[in-house]
């Protein structure tokens, strides 16, 4: 073989060589994706904390409904969010008023009046204003249902 070939053989792997690492080192700096530990770092939005204030839990209520014709039920289990500690032991003293509210409330509704999300909203602002109009050392902050049965 030829000295020149020998030079330009060599000459050619070095610079393909040459640019396939540039082209390697390019793709890497500018177009690949971050490694997944850079990607974990990333900032992450602010989440906002969700506190809830004491739950006070209530006993199922199973009442006929007042449809006209045939008799339908509903079952509902229910939880209230209290603004404070103090409005529980009230609650538990006026335990027999409290059930006695909300179970003529719910037996005033139609199975109709229960149909929709908004229906559910709806009730749950009766359910609301009708605790807290005579509670004295807090109030019912929120109506959360568990169970929302009509049959």
């Amino acid at each position: 073989m030829n000295k020149k070939k020998l030079i330009f053989i060599v000459g050619g792997l070095v610079l393909l060589l040459g640019l396939a690492g540039g082209g390697f080192f390019a793709y890497k700096t500018f177009f690949a994706a971050p490694p997944p530990e850079e990607a974990e770092k990333a900032p992450e939005p602010p989440q906002p904390k969700v506190t809830l204030g004491p739950i006070y839990p209530l006993d199922p209520f199973l009442v006929n409904l007042a449809d006209p014709g045939r008799p339908r039920f509903l079952k509902v289990v229910m939880e209230l969010e209290l603004d404070g500690e103090a409005v529980s032991a009230e609650l538990d003293t006026l335990r027999p008023k409290v059930r006695d509210a909300l179970l003529t409330l719910l037996s005033s509704k139609t199975s109709a009046d229960l149909v929709t999300v908004a229906d559910k909203e709806k009730l749950r602002n009766e359910i609301l204003h009708r605790l807290n109009s005579f509670l004295g050392t807090g109030k019912v902050v929120e109506v959360y249902f568990s169970e929302f049965v009509v049959q």
